[in-house]
């Protein structure tokens, strides 16, 4: 199987790694967006918003789209307003587009998104996150379902698709395997554990990457050829996959596992704040407690009292954060990702707001 590109992945957990990608991995993946997103349709175009060092633009539609005789328009710089103008193009008749959540919101904000006659037969958007519901409903509100899916750069990059159904969407469901591939939640000695149960998100099948680039396979892969994806997740009755969080994210606080995309989702609508992150930062009685950052709507003071009063009745009292700072803007890499990494590094020990809930 021949390698033909290598993506290196965000490096917002650590050091970005280059996945190899092969003839293989690419066809499998045009397969199985061909079941999932319409995309061995005739007369298929493909808008690209993506940055083209991303797995996102190169592989999600972009190369399926290609594999099945479409074409592919790729914009120079992301700008709202010229994707709306694109997207309701006669002329153009747009049919895919997938992007991230940053990416999406702008668009529908743009003056006349509402009454747009837009031509998509697909859109697609990963990395469920705080206003991820209110978005998913504007583009809703104008006929089109966007399709929450879940994969990496190492993982063709799609391994589930949600289709369709508001109730799941609403609840962060990631949807069903893709055809061809597999996927288990694994406890950390690698046995499968049972539905409901949280646990790693290992996947196999022949889109994910054959390794990454000059790395040992033994590091990210078990003995029976699973990877293990470094993300925790559970799974419902119907086999469909809710994302928990990042693993070396979730920190452990009087022995309870915290996931702070828990806390960032219900706290993310306080009054006053406009992007939040949850860290875990030494405590001497806890061993861990969480930290938030926050970036406020511009003229606005959060403070940890109104986000602690925010919380109550809502999240359990250990998972609170116990530490609070406000800076003008969190910092994110080139795909809009929080920088958790440089975070961790300006907030290593815990400085400010120090508040007791016991």
């Amino acid at each position: 199987d021949v390698i033909t590109h290598i993506l290196y992945t965000s490096g917002t957990t650590g050091l970005p790694k280059g996945a190899t990608c092969s003839q293989g991995t690419l066809k499998h993946h045009a397969l199985a967006m061909a079941q999932t997103s319409r995309i061995a349709e005739r007369g298929n175009h493909h808008l690209n918003i993506v940055p083209l060092f991303h797995a996102g633009a190169l592989n999600t539609f972009s190369n399926p789209t290609l594999y099945w005789g479409g074409h592919v328009t790729t914009i120079r710089r992301f700008e709202p307003d010229v994707v709306l103008e694109l997207l309701s193009d006669p002329s153009q008749r747009i049919t895919h587009m997938c992007g991230v959540l940053q990416m999406f919101a702008p668009i529908s904000e743009m003056p006349g998104f509402a009454n747009a006659k837009i031509f998509l037969k697909a859109l697609l958007f990963g990395g469920w996150g705080p206003g991820s519901v209110e978005v998913r409903r504007k583009w809703q509100r104008n006929g089109l379902f966007p399709q929450l899916a879940y994969g990496s750069t190492k993982q063709g990059p799609l391994i589930t698709v949600l289709e369709s159904g508001d109730d799941l969407a609403d609840n962060a469901c990631a949807g069903a395997v893709v055809a061809g591939a597999e996927l288990r939640i694994a406890d950390p000695q690698g046995n499968a554990l049972g539905m409901g149960e949280v646990g790693e998100i290992q996947t196999r099948g022949p889109s994910i990457t054959p390794g990454y680039w000059q790395k040992s396979r033994e590091d990210f892969f078990s003995p029976d050829g699973w990877f293990r994806t470094g993300d925790a997740g559970r799974l419902d009755e119907a086999g469909r996959l809710y994302v928990v969080d990042r693993l070396r994210e979730i920190y452990r606080s009087g022995g309870e596992n915290i996931y702070p995309a828990e806390v960032e989702r219900v706290l993310s609508d306080c009054p006053g704040v406009q992007s939040i992150c949850i860290i875990g930062v030494p405590d001497d009685r806890w061993g861990e407690v969480g930290m938030a950052i926050v970036e406020p709507i511009a003229g606005a003071t959060p403070s940890l009292e109104t986000l602690l009063a925010h919380g109550k009745g809502r999240l359990a009292r250990f998972k609170l954060p116990k530490y609070c700072a406000v800076i003008d803007a969190l910092p994110r890499n080139a795909t809009s990702k929080v920088d958790r990494a440089d975070l961790k590094s300006r907030y290593s020990r815990r400085s400010t707001s120090v508040v007791s809930y016991e």
